[in-house]
């Protein structure tokens, strides 16, 4: 279907990657703004120990940052399952784990880092599924500006798409 035609069949599914990533960023920006007005305005609602409510407080920077990201993760995941891209939706899981508990095991052995800690290296598991799929999709031509040259796809999988 997409051989001969030079590439141009990729621009409306580009136009929907980029109008999902939007989306995605919007309902970040929205919840992550919510969840972190809640842990900095009234954290009372979920204890009222001072001590957790302090961390609760310090730890919404991770919060927020991991909830603008995550929906933007899903719809690259499911933007690599759809064009058949297993391989590197594998792959990125399995290095965004690695980093994660490389840095829980660094946090833990250094001493307890509390929910900050925690929730720290959960968003850096998260950034690096974004680098990785984010990476991946603008290689295959599926995300960027419209003004990138099209051309084929790079094959996730082999026989998976055209190229």
């Amino acid at each position: 279907q997409g051989e001969g035609t030079g590439g141009t069949e990729l621009q409306p599914a580009r136009n929907l990657v980029n109008i999902l990533i939007g989306t995605g960023s919007a309902l970040g920006v929205a919840t992550g703004a919510l969840a972190g007005l809640v842990t900095l305005i009234v954290p009372g609602i979920f204890t009222q120990d001072p001590a957790v409510t302090a961390e609760l407080a310090q730890a919404s920077g991770p919060l927020l940052i991991g909830l603008l990201i995550q929906p933007v993760n899903i719809i690259m995941d499911g933007v690599l399952v759809a064009v058949k891209g297993f391989g590197i939706v594998v792959g990125a899981v399995c290095l965004s784990s690695l980093v994660q508990w490389t840095l829980l095991y660094i946090c833990t052995t250094g001493g307890d880092v509390g929910i900050v800690g925690v929730w720290g290296a959960l968003l850096w598991r998260l950034v690096a599924y974004y680098v990785v799929c984010g990476v991946a999709l603008v290689a295959m031509r599926l995300l960027g500006p419209s003004n990138l040259p099209l051309g084929g796809r790079v094959k996730p999988t082999s026989g998976s798409v055209h190229a």
